[in-house]
């Protein structure tokens, strides 16, 4: 059973959803620890074969086919301050967060499977994102021109997906958010 359902927050973010009860079919091709990427893009590249690109329109850099057990880190995959064309793809990402935080405030939360923070021109699409004790997906303040797309994002201890305040131009589409404890898709404004 499928629902449908559009949001539109103001005229540059909308939400698209489409809700089921299983996550993309995914080819794993490594399992590899939490990853942060701090605007080092190339360092990443250079580092670990899978990581790819050059970070522009037409060869964006790629994350994809990686399997992240966080074990109780904050985040499985964390990447701030780049302005740099990347896509997060293909990845299950679950057992981020910190246990035992008991703050219900989305803003005060303890982790995420994925988090940006300060980034533009990024894709987050075809993922598993469950069972973390945040969110399954969150985008921090100063996120721009960024699509989340195709991805399954169930079973988290807070949100699904996250847009905090200061993020626009964002696209949510087709996304399976189901069964998060908190709420599915949380869109952060202040008036």
């Amino acid at each position: 059973m499928f629902f449908f359902s559009v949001v539109n927050v103001n005229e540059r973010t909308s939400v698209v959803s489409n809700e089921g009860d299983n996550p993309p079919p995914l080819i794993i091709m490594a399992s590899v620890p939490p990853i942060y990427i701090d605007n080092n893009w190339t360092e990443t590249v250079f580092n670990y074969g899978w990581c790819t690109g050059s970070g522009l329109y037409t060869d964006p850099y790629v994350i994809k086919n990686v399997e992240i057990d966080a074990h109780g880190s904050k985040t499985g995959i964390f990447i701030a301050n780049t302005t740099e064309y990347f896509r997060i793809q293909n990845c299950d990402i679950y057992n981020s967060g910190i246990k035992n935080q008991t703050d219900p405030n989305p803003e005060n939360l303890s982790g995420s499977a994925i988090e940006l923070k300060n980034v533009r021109n990024a894709k987050i699409m075809q993922n598993n994102c469950t069972k973390n004790i945040g969110c399954g997906i969150r985008f921090s303040a100063g996120c721009f021109h960024c699509t989340i797309e195709r991805n399954f994002v169930s079973e988290n201890e807070q949100c699904g997906i996250h847009l905090s305040e200061g993020c626009y131009d964002i696209t949510i589409s087709e996304n399976n958010v189901t069964y998060n404890d908190y709420v599915g898709i949380l869109l952060s404004q202040r008036p």
